[in-house]
């Protein structure tokens, strides 16, 4: 009966969409080599999943955060952002990484 449960549940997948990228970071190669390789899976219209994240129900948890993480700041849409609101972002970005809040390890 769990083994059906589980089999059943791979059929209720949330949806995974990557919108097109509307902006991008002007930055230094090796910055945004950093950024993308720390936020981009849900910080950016460029996630890349791995297959163990579309297994139910932990892919219901990794389509949340890949939503939080967008609405709370998405590096596709950069350009969207003024001037003062990107420094703003940027270096929130940064104290979160040197908090050790992200990137969040415990996802992948």
């Amino acid at each position: 009966l769990l083994f059906i449960c589980c089999v059943v549940l791979q059929f209720i997948q949330p949806n995974f969409e990557n919108p097109p990228v509307t902006g991008d970071l002007n930055v230094p190669k090796e910055v945004k080599a950093t950024i993308k390789r720390s936020y981009f899976a849900c910080h950016s219209n460029e996630t890349e999943l791995h297959l163990f994240d579309r297994v139910s129900p932990i892919s219901w948890k990794v389509a949340q955060y890949i939503k939080d993480g967008r609405n709370g700041l998405n590096f596709s849409e950069w350009g969207k952002f003024t001037t003062v609101q990107q420094t703003d972002k940027l270096w929130r970005a940064v104290n979160f990484a040197l908090a050790g809040a992200m990137p969040f390890r415990n996802i992948h």
